[in-house]
């Protein structure tokens, strides 16, 4: 079961990054498209995707700190 909880824990790392990324993604392009005043542009769309972005990120690092503590 060493495996199982090691294999978890990275992937929940490997999440937290990618869902961080995303999020600030999300900003820079709802920022950029507010600079250029495109009519298609939704920012509160993006920022509600990127604020969901970081949801699941502080999610996953706070059971990748549950799967590390239950590991000692």
């Amino acid at each position: 079961m060493i495996f199982a909880r090691s294999m978890a824990v990275a992937c929940l790392t490997v999440m937290t990054a990618l869902c961080w990324l995303t999020g600030g993604l999300l900003v820079v392009l709802a920022f950029v498209q507010s600079m250029q005043g495109e009519p298609e542009a939704r920012p509160l769309l993006l920022l509600a995707a990127a604020a969901v972005f970081g949801a699941l990120a502080l999610g996953s690092g706070w059971i990748r700190t549950r799967f590390e503590a239950a590991g000692t």
